[in-house]
């Protein structure tokens, strides 16, 4: 072989490794990407129900706002003459 065609070669060679390696590596980040989900922040409220949480219809007025301004119910300790609901939303 001449020593120009074996430098054609070599450097082909090069190149073309060179093309898969960075594809191979770029593949992997996307891979890294897509495995890896965004992490959802949440914001709360607690509320105190006008009604006593009787189920009564100021409490169901209350509520029905609320989740129309997209919070949703998380919890509701019981407590002794208080209704309190506790309501979580995705962070903006």
């Amino acid at each position: 072989m001449k020593p120009s065609y074996r430098l054609f070669v070599a450097v082909a060679l090069f190149a073309v490794g060179a093309v898969c390696w960075s594809t191979l590596g770029s593949s992997s980040a996307q891979e890294k990407e897509k495995a890896a989900p965004a992490v959802q922040k949440w914001e709360y409220k607690v509320v105190t129900l006008p009604g006593g949480g009787g189920g009564n219809e100021p409490d169901q007025k209350v509520l029905n706002a609320l989740g129309d301004e997209g919070w949703e119910l998380a919890g509701a300790p019981h407590e002794v003459g208080r209704a309190r609901v506790i309501l979580k939303r995705p962070k903006k």
